[in-house]
């Protein structure tokens, strides 16, 4: 449709930083939650409530990029999840920020189908 060409140049800008914006929003959420390195178990455990320790799911980048997009999708399927503070007050801005960047692309093409 005419509203989608026009506004084609805008989204694929922010397809771009969008993209960019994941894989950010991935490493901080990675360094926050990854813990300490334990040799023995060839893992990386996080302390939990109450000073016990886990395994956490964040193991890589990549693996925190399933995280990523889940959150942003806000499916949550809750196989991964932060439990340190500062995971859950990053984890916090990254859900707000990234819902509030996919509405601009929505703004963009609604207001280009007005124009139409």
């Amino acid at each position: 449709s005419d509203a989608i060409s026009r506004s084609m140049e805008a989204l694929m800008s922010l397809s771009v930083l969008f993209i960019a914006w994941i894989v950010f929003a991935s490493s901080i959420m990675f360094y926050c939650e990854q813990g300490k390195w334990d040799p023995s178990d060839g893992r990386y455990e996080r302390g939990v409530l109450y000073g016990a320790t886990e395994e956490t799911p964040f193991q890589s980048i990549p693996s925190t990029l399933w995280w990523m997009i889940v959150t942003l999708t806000t499916v949550g399927y809750g196989d991964m999840y932060p439990t340190t503070l500062a995971g859950r007050s990053t984890g916090v801005f990254i859900l707000f920020f990234s819902v509030i960047s996919l509405a601009v692309p929505i703004a963009v093409v609604g207001v280009n189908l007005e124009k139409a």
